[in-house]
């Protein structure tokens, strides 16, 4: 039978995103465990280093990176996709799964991490090596502990930001149990592939930690969502809507943005910055520099990736495609400066790895991104003062 394999970790995030994502296209698949025998058999021949989860086509064709392996399926798959067909969907659904990918999964892994002795660290140090004995487990387990802390660390995310990231968590949820009254998924009455990017970052609170489980157990409508994003039915009426709920939405996209798109505007300056330090280079690194922490509301100091970057452009595509229609929704969300902003280098995901483009201007100049950014900058400045083998984990 014609199947993709897809190769996971059981504490990966984007693992299950992806998972969420075949099981809700209907699409045959089988998963894999990433074992240390298919870590050094399959993934590293294919990929030259360790990422998670990875999709092997039937053709046997290697798709890294969940946002690429959702096109490569979207584009190739029958029936109908995910991603909605109409402009406005198109840019809600980029802007939740940038946040999701870049805000929420990150914070939500921290939440399970930031334990003495997480029981992950424990469970992925048996997959890896299920041969060993216990004191040999725990001494891996402490190692992938220390590594997974470190990494979430120059992503912002340490113990002094843990409140801050808690209490936006908890606004977003009380924003989403608002919306979930009146419509049974995010982007009306079918699931979108900003589902499955959210749904898979509460799954995993819910799953491993007591902040998660108290949190769901006091909103009903956010429950009943995840529920039926893992295969629970949902009411014929509700099924057949396809309209946009745009008075509890836009609320939702508004949060977003004011969350990422100030340093994603920042990771895409850096590219450049990079590009101009190393002409010649096409290929990215995985940190490409660091924020002013004097600038960041919390007051930290974060890394920035070429991914950011790369989801930045995909939502600056939608928003050229966009229609008039979508006006409205693009200014009321947040994203309206992004239409005076261009990219000073753009880039692509080719061969597993991030590559610049050839652009026409790369010496055009330096955009300040703070200044274009101010208003949600000073939104996140405001909900912040009123409250008092690290890969395979995330990617």
């Amino acid at each position: 039978m014609r199947h993709y394999r897809l190769i996971t970790s059981p504490e990966s995030i984007a693992s299950l995103k992806m998972r969420l994502y075949l099981q809700r296209r209907n699409i045959a698949f089988r998963e894999v465990s990433a074992s240390r025998l298919i870590l050094k058999s399959e993934i590293l021949p294919r990929l030259k280093r360790i990422d998670i989860p990875v999709l092997v086509t039937p053709s046997n064709e290697t798709v890294q990176d969940t946002r690429a392996m959702i096109d490569h399926l979207e584009s190739r798959e029958p029936g109908d996709g995910l991603l909605p067909d109409d402009s406005e969907g198109r840019i809600a659904n980029r802007l939740i799964e940038m946040f999701a990918d870049d805000w929420l999964s990150p914070t939500a892994s921290f939440a399970v991490w930031s334990a003495e002795s997480p029981a992950a660290a424990t469970e992925l140090a048996a997959t890896l090596y299920p041969e060993h004995e216990d004191d040999m487990r725990a001494r891996v387990s402490r190692r992938l502990h220390a590594q997974v802390r470190a990494r979430l660390g120059r992503q912002g995310l340490i113990d002094k930001t843990w409140p801050s990231r808690a209490a936006r968590i908890g606004d977003l949820s009380a924003l989403l149990e608002r919306h979930f009254e009146v419509s049974p998924f995010l982007l009306g009455g079918l699931p979108s592939i900003a589902d499955c990017a959210l749904a898979a970052p509460f799954q995993f609170l819910w799953n491993e930690t007591e902040f998660g489980i108290e949190l769901l157990s006091r909103l009903p409508r956010l429950s009943r969502w995840m529920h039926a994003m893992h295969g629970g039915s949902v009411r014929p009426a509700e099924a057949s809507r396809s309209t946009v709920n745009e008075a509890t939405l836009l609320p939702i996209l508004r949060f977003a943005a004011e969350q990422t798109l100030p340093h994603a505007l920042g990771a895409c300056e850096a590219v450049a910055d990079w590009a101009g330090a190393h002409p010649g280079r096409i290929n990215l690194p995985r940190s490409v520099g660091n924020s002013a922490a004097k600038r960041d509301p919390e007051k930290v100091s974060r890394e920035y990736a070429p991914a950011t970057a790369w989801m930045l452009q995909r939502l600056l595509d939608a928003l050229d495609d966009a229609a008039p229609a979508a006006f409205e929704l693009i200014d009321a969300s947040g994203c309206g400066m992004l239409e005076r902003y261009r990219p000073r280098r753009t880039l692509r995901h080719e061969h597993h790895r991030f590559r610049l483009n050839i652009d026409p201007d790369p010496d055009a100049a330096a955009i300040d991104v703070h200044a274009l950014a101010e208003p949600l900058l000073k939104a996140r400045n405001r909900a912040v003062e009123t409250r008092d083998l690290e890969r395979l984990v995330l990617g």
